[in-house]
Parts: C-alpha cells; structure tokens; sequence
C-alpha cells in the first residue's frame, strides 16, 4: 500500500490563531520570566473556563506517521484552579478508572508545560507498559503549550511530538464519551461507494484500525489513500480535511438504518456482499453439528456489540469468541486462547487441517481460522456453514484442535495430556470438521 495523505487547513503552529494566546516575542520587550508567567496564568485561566462550563475533548493520536487512527478524551479542570483533573478516555471502563481524578500542573522547561503528574488510568493508558505493550504504545502526558483561546487549545506532545487540539464540550464529559463509545458500536460497515464528479469512488473502513483507504472505483493499489480517523457522536472526522478529486471529505455521519454515510453532500451506500446479515440476526440458539462429534445444543450471544459474540455450550470450560466482520456480514472464528488449567497452563484452541484421518497441520496464527456461509439470509431458521478463512498458509482449515501452550512453550513438544475434564464431548481434544449450525426458531 502507498500510503499518501492530502490534507487541507494544516495547523502545525498556532500563528493562525492570532485570537489565541500564544508565545511570542513583543515589541516592548519584557523580562523572558514575566512573560512566561503572563502566558501560563493566561493558559491556566482558558483550561479552567471553557465555553459552556463543560470541559473539553480531545482527539488523541499515538502514532507519529498516523498509521492507526485516534481516540477521544474529555478532561475537566478545576475551577478554581487548584491543579486537579477529571478524565475520560473510550477505552476505559467505569470499572477501571471512569472518570478519575489526577493532579496536572503548568510549568517551564524549554518552553511552557502542562503535564498530568500523577498516575490516571485513562490519561496514561497509552504510555503504561502492558504484557501486550512491554514498551507501551508512545502516548503522551506531558505537553507543550502552543496555544490557548475560547475556541481551541492547541499542544504538542512531548514524546510523539504529535499536535493535540481540544474543543469546549456542549455537554457532560461522560455523556460525551458514552455517545463515542455507541457510535464506535454502532458503527458497522466495511466497503462504500459514491458517485462524484469522474466517476465512482468506493472506500474501506478499517473498524479496528480506525482508517479509512479511498480511491476510485477499479484504481490499482498504489492510487489508494490512507487516511485515520476518530469517532464522533454522530459518525467519525478524518485526521485532516482530504481533498479526492476536487470534493472535500472531513466529517462523516452514519445513517444506520440505510448503512450509508455522508460527508460534504456526498452519500457513500454500503456495497452489501452476498449473504450479508446484520449482527443481531446471529444471536440466538443452535443445533451445532460437527464432523465425529454428533450434533448438540449451542446459542451465541453478544460479547461486543456489533463486534463480537460468545458461543456457549461447545466446551465445558471455556465459551468460543466468533468476531463479526462488519464487511461481510458474516462470522469469524480464529485461532484462541481459551483459559488456563488448575496448574495455570494456558490453552490454546488452534485453526486445524485435517490430513489424514487424525494428524494434519495446525497454527497459532490468530489470523487463521473459518467463517460462515449462510445458505438463505431471508429466513428465520437459516443455516450456517463454516468455511476456510484463507490464511492458513496454503492449508484449508477445517477443524480446531486443543493444546497446552505452556507445555509447548516449555517443552517446544505438543502436548495433548490436560486434564480430561477440558476435552470436548466424546472426550476427544481434537474438534473435527466440517460445521454446521442451524438457527432455532422458537
């Protein structure tokens, strides 16, 4: 992918913004000190008083080639300032730091500072080390001040040296994040077109990147365009203003219920795949049938909204996580980890190609895996067929089979000898293809 941006109205400084605040060398020259403590007692007084009381959102990029797309945080500052904040993020659950306060602070180094001080797991959520993050994912908590006015703060982060922007919020911060967090839900489309001036142009979303690729219809993939993005209560708004063919794309809004978007008087309809079904039409109960385990019971219910599902009663000890591919309008079922023993050894249940009977070739890959193929979206009682995904290495997966990943890891041998009660029915860990399931209708 050649990866190019086009964008309009870049503000990578505040001298634009000559309502704002800013720093700046005056005519009648005062004392370097007298000067930063006028812009800092100035800042101070803009965080503290946003237009309508509300606080501010921010949009949050990581990534300093803008690879990924952004994330919104609101954040509160006191008044009166006593240096104290309270922040949400969209990824944080009220169960692990919703709207948790921190200290912050304004201060000099080379140039005017503000930096949140103490630990918030919202407002370090993107430079805390994780198992999965050992060297985080290059967020920011410490800011250079550029410029500061009722309409707008603009910052530069430190570590990304990314622009940050914030904006007065028009309601509560957590009413805010609650309307982020639906739409990111309900958000929920994969390929789009459009008529434009010279013809088509059709677009991806990628949902878990947040990015979107542009390009007119039948383009080679080194005309394609590759744009970020954040969510917003009514749909998402690019990195910056793109320009495709003379139309000017910045804000998105979703219409749902005819899976389309529009921007800038231009409607993009969802190019609807054969055999599409909407997320909710999956949800519900099962008869699962397989290739030597017989027929039983299943239901899949929601995991993540219009992201992801639970399939219940395959396993005595674990649920089946199946991912929705917006896209599609189908299933997915990966490669995953599914618990750990009583001795704490983690299980994996792998993507499998049966070869002979019982051996064949399995992955680790989380990327391998099958999806479904409904036989009639257009009725109630439909039936399900899981199909190779296609990236198992030339191999046809058909099958899933268990295994202790800590003993591999230890031994680098598969070993199959976990207690009996993590076999499935039949008291086989192997799970052989092919899969049906047939939708019960009650």
């Amino acid at each position: 992918m050649k990866t190019r941006y086009i964008f309009l109205l870049a503000l990578i400084a505040a001298a634009s913004l000559v309502s704002c605040q800013q720093m700046e060398k005056p005519a009648f020259e005062d004392p370097a000190s007298t000067r930063m403590e006028k812009f800092l007692d100035n800042f101070q007084n803009v965080l503290s008083n946003p237009k309508g009381g509300n606080g501010w959102y921010m949009a949050y990029y990581t990534e300093q080639d803008k690879t990924m797309g952004g994330s919104i945080y609101t954040i509160q500052f006191d008044k009166p300032a006593k240096g104290e904040a309270t922040i949400f993020h969209e990824d944080v659950t009220p169960a692990a730091g919703w709207g948790d306060s921190c200290n912050y602070k304004l201060s000099r180094d080379d140039g005017p500072v503000l930096s949140f001080d103490t630990y918030n797991v919202a407002m370090h959520y993107f430079s805390t080390s994780s198992s999965e993050y050992y060297q985080s994912r290059g967020g920011d908590f410490e800011f250079e001040l550029m410029s500061a006015c009722p309409d707008s703060v603009v910052m530069r982060g430190k570590r990304s040296r990314n622009i940050f922007k914030m904006y007065p919020l028009e309601e509560a911060p957590d009413t805010y994040i609650q309307k982020i967090q639906q739409m990111d839900a309900d958000l929920t489309l994969g390929l789009v077109e459009a008529e434009i001036t010279g013809g088509l142009i059709q677009m991806q979303l990628d949902l878990n990147n947040r990015t979107i690729i542009i390009g007119r219809k039948g383009a080679s993939e080194d005309e394609l365009v590759s744009v970020p993005y954040i969510i917003t209560p009514t749909g998402f708004r690019l990195y910056e203003a793109l320009d495709f063919q003379g139309v000017i794309f910045k804000d998105f809004v979703f219409d749902a219920d005819n899976l389309s978007l529009q921007s800038n008087g231009i409607t993009f309809n969802m190019v609807i795949p054969e055999g599409f079904m909407k997320y909710n039409r999956y949800l519900g109960k099962y008869v699962m049938t397989t290739g030597r385990l017989g027929s039983f019971n299943v239901e899949i219910v929601e995991d993540v909204h219009n992201r992801s599902y639970l399939l219940k009663g395959l396993h005595p000890q674990f649920d089946v996580k199946l991912v929705y591919n917006a896209g599609q309008g189908a299933l997915n079922w990966f490669t995953q980890s599914v618990g750990r023993t009583e001795e704490d050894h983690e299980m994996i249940l792998c993507a499998w190609c049966v070869l002979n009977g019982q051996s064949g070739t399995f992955t680790w890959a989380t990327t391998a895996g099958m999806r479904s193929v409904v036989d009639n979206p257009d009725i109630d009682n439909f039936v399900l067929t899981m199909a190779d995904f296609g990236t198992m290495s030339g191999n046809q997966v058909d099958s899933f089979i268990l295994f202790d990943y800590t003993e591999y890891n230890a031994s680098q041998t598969v070993n199959t000898g976990f207690p009996a009660s993590w076999n499935f029915p039949g008291g086989n860990f192997r799970l052989y293809g092919p899969f049906t399931f047939t939708k019960i209708v009650e």
